[in-house]
């Protein structure tokens, strides 16, 4: 019986050393603290690359349609508009076959626009996207909508669960523009 409580107050005693010793305090801290800063620091990655995949993108846009607009490269039809915009935006894989184009002329009298929400590719299908490609006639207000998909690299942070996805974990980037045909 001795022994057993000798065993007891030896457990006790290791007990309260434990109790009472200051190490591994600093790795409680760091276990709270650290999916916190992880959290933000890749939430602000993915906001830093999104954002720069929008604007890059809407500047490919601005920059082909200036192109389209004075009449050089000899942009005359999709693929080369397509293919435009996609060597101005290089951070976006797949432009070429992810990428919806419209390029429609505004009526000035009525100002009667298209529908507010552009139409993107659908990934999900191996389809070829519907187009719609006329570039104007002289003095015609033209309108230019591209719509592209581009995946999340870290879907599951609070930024990325907060953005709209399709199946694959990707997300709409569009752009627009408009430019008066120059008579020739």
């Amino acid at each position: 019986m001795s022994a057993v409580l000798r065993q007891i107050g030896r457990a006790a005693r290791a007990v309260d050393r434990l109790r009472a010793g200051q190490g591994g305090s600093a790795t409680i801290e760091f276990l709270i603290w650290f999916p916190v800063f992880v959290t933000i620091f890749l939430s602000s990655i993915e906001a830093a690359i999104l954002l720069a995949r929008v604007t890059l993108f809407e500047r490919g846009v601005e920059l082909s349609v200036r192109n389209v607009r004075l009449g050089i490269g000899g942009i005359d039809d999709t693929d080369k508009l397509r293919a435009d915009i996609c060597s101005n935006v290089l951070i976006i894989p797949d432009c070429n076959s992810d990428m919806f184009l419209d390029l429609r002329p505004i009526d000035t009298t009525t100002w009667d626009f298209p529908a507010t929400n552009v139409p993107c590719v659908n990934r999900e299908e191996n389809i070829d996207p519907l187009i719609d490609f006329t570039l104007g006639n002289p003095h015609e207000l033209m309108l230019v909508r591209a719509c592209i998909y581009v995946n999340l690299l870290f879907p599951t942070t609070p930024l990325g669960l907060q953005i709209d996805t399709d199946a694959e974990g990707g997300t709409r980037v569009l752009a627009s523009s408009a430019f008066v045909n120059e008579p020739s």
